[in-house]
């Protein structure tokens, strides 16, 4: 255990602090693709069927 007690200098310590750091999502590939999970209102409930219309007639939407 040589760390234990010790300052430890993490390379991306300082770009982070400054808000220059590279987060997951900040990288936007060309054609990503986002998703959405939509869940019951209700508790436990089983959902039978879902109307997907109104999404598919959105701008964007695959």
């Amino acid at each position: 255990m040589r760390f234990v007690g010790q300052s430890v200098h993490r390379v991306e310590d300082d770009r982070l602090l400054r808000g220059a750091g590279r987060y997951v999502g900040d990288i936007n590939p060309p054609g990503v693709l986002h998703a959405v999970f939509v869940r019951s209102p209700v508790a436990h409930a089983h959902i039978v069927s879902i109307d997907v219309e109104a999404a598919r007639r959105s701008a964007g939407v695959v």
